[in-house]
């Protein structure tokens, strides 16, 4: 009876451990459709779930956090009152994303940047670079003749 139930507890486990990697991307692909849709706070009410739920994002492939970046963007694109502001929500979810896309495979990152069109990718690309100069550690940017009293 006991082999039976840990039986039954391994396999709600691993089925719960299969849907909820899934559900990440699933997540995105519902969002992108939404934005398309006209939907748009639907589409950042799906980007805002996965961006606080620290375990989900941190499973996203280097693909799905790019796609995350592209999509915080163009809601940001279409959102008049974040333009008020000095910085755009967008552009730190996005800078969030590219960051643990990074740390995964950088060279990944840079092939989907090259990949999208040329406006896309230049907006893309600069948040990279910020996200990329933001990583470095900060002990490693001093330079000697700023250290020369």
């Amino acid at each position: 009876m006991h082999k039976i139930l840990i039986f039954i507890a391994l396999m709600a486990v691993a089925a719960y451990g299969c849907t909820s990697s899934g559900s990440s991307g699933e997540t995105i692909d519902k969002a992108c459709t939404y934005f398309d849709e006209g939907r748009y706070n639907r589409a950042r009410t799906s980007v805002d779930s996965l961006m606080n739920d620290s375990a989900q994002f941190n499973e996203l492939s280097v693909g799905s956090l790019c796609r995350l970046a592209l999509l915080c963007l163009r809601l940001d694109s279409v959102d008049g009152s974040s333009k008020e502001h000095v910085a755009y929500i967008g552009d730190a979810l996005a800078a969030r994303c590219l960051t643990r896309a990074q740390e995964i495979d950088a060279d990944s990152v840079d092939r989907f940047i090259r990949s999208l069109p040329r406006e896309q990718a230049s907006r893309l690309d600069v948040i990279n670079s910020v996200s990329t100069y933001l990583s470095i550690p900060r002990d490693s940017l001093v330079v000697e003749s700023d250290t020369i009293q």
